[in-house]
């Protein structure tokens, strides 16, 4: 997936390379992982993934420096960000199913449609972004970010399903780590290919897990995180305001979710008015 551009810290431009490859060592081992709803955390992300897209060239800038879509505003979205002291370098958003849809609808929706007619409970890993110096480092971010969305959802009870578009050459590593399964062939997404991938059902997340002698190192070093007796590298929640409270009036102000659902209402409500004149139930 794309990733984002981040500033150099001046005080280390005159550093020797053998002291930035130790200091950036350190750092990856106190790296932290922020699971919350909290405005400073879904800022964070959202910037990130701002600076990912526009950098991919399937994003335009804009004013907020966020990438915001409207199915953030689905009840249950997470915001997951991975932080080395107080920069943060990696992040996704946990999206649930609701009445904006899904990210991947707009390019796989016939193959989500068919779990959720199923009965399955669908979310998706969206927007999901390092940044740019911290690449060299992407197995162990990965697995901090990937750690604590497997441990939220591996003890639940309905039959949900976690959906992911990933780049084609991505598919069989994120296979591996999430025991997905590959449901298309590569399909435009957002101005680049893209496959979906939609993963067992997370009441079965445990086994995939437990069986590591079965897998690959990333795997391996999965199960290390989501079988961790005392993840201080794991916060869940944060203090501060909501992030609808904070951020959200003026995302909706620089997007066009409202235009398109004002002319939409108002076409049902013309319809409405139309089917009452003539005695005809039409859109009602």
């Amino acid at each position: 997936l794309p990733v984002s551009r981040s500033r150099r810290f001046p005080a280390q431009a005159h550093l020797p390379r053998g002291t930035l490859m130790a200091f950036a060592s350190l750092r990856v081992r106190e790296m932290k992982v922020v699971v919350s709803v909290d405005a400073q955390t879904a800022a964070d992300a959202m910037r990130l993934a701002h600076d990912g897209g526009v950098e991919a060239g399937f994003l335009r800038a804009t004013k907020s420096g966020m990438r915001f879509n409207p199915s953030f505003m689905n009840p249950g979205t997470i915001f997951v960000v991975a932080y080395s002291g107080d920069e943060p370098v990696a992040s996704l958003v946990l999206i649930e199913d609701g009445p904006f849809g899904l990210p991947s609808d707009r390019a796989f929706i016939e193959e989500i449609d068919s779990f959720r007619s199923q009965g399955d409970v669908m979310f998706e890993l969206g927007a999901w972004v390092i940044a740019q110096r911290w690449r060299r480092y992407f197995a162990i971010v990965s697995s901090l970010l990937f750690g604590a969305v497997t441990r939220r959802h591996i003890a639940s009870d309905e039959p949900r399903r976690m959906v992911l578009a990933v780049e084609p050459h991505r598919a069989k590593l994120t296979s591996e780590i999430f025991a997905c399964e590959l449901l298309t062939e590569p399909r435009p997404y957002l101005g680049l290919p893209g496959a979906l991938l939609v993963t067992q059902r997370t009441a079965d997340w445990a086994d995939h897990y437990i069986n590591i002698d079965e897998g690959l190192a990333p795997r391996r070093i999965m199960a290390a995180r989501v079988f961790d007796p005392d993840p201080d590298w794991l916060q869940v929640g944060r203090e501060g305001p909501n992030w609808s409270d904070e951020l959200l009036m003026g995302l909706l102000a620089e997007s066009d979710v409202e235009a398109r659902l004002s002319a939409q209402l108002e076409l049902v409500r013309t319809a409405k008015m139309v089917g009452a004149g003539t005695g005809t139930r039409v859109l009602a």
